[in-house]
């Protein structure tokens, strides 16, 4: 199974965060996990990918700025038939 990770953090101190949900997963036995930034998101989904998670962010998408920063991935994620997984943090 392959899950890509979909990081939507902009700033460099958060990326700790994406690292722990890649471990948790590999922790899981998920032996494939990718990871694509915000801004690299496509309409093409890579044909191996089983499940999507949305990384959390320090972003409001109720600002105008912000949801055109991610228009790109908010399509993408209307469009997508794709299942997605949610993820918790513990922050302890």
């Amino acid at each position: 199974m392959t899950i890509l990770i979909i990081n939507n953090y902009r700033d460099e101190k958060s990326l700790y965060k994406i690292e722990e949900i890649k471990k948790a997963l590999l922790d899981l036995g998920i032996s494939k996990v990718k990871v694509w930034s915000y801004y690299e998101v496509s309409q093409q989904l890579p044909q191996d990918i089983q499940a999507i998670i949305l990384s959390g962010s320090e972003s409001h998408l109720n600002e105008p700025k912000t949801r055109e920063i991610y228009r790109s991935e908010i399509e993408f994620v209307k469009k997508s038939t794709s299942q997605f997984l949610e993820y918790a943090l513990d922050t302890n």
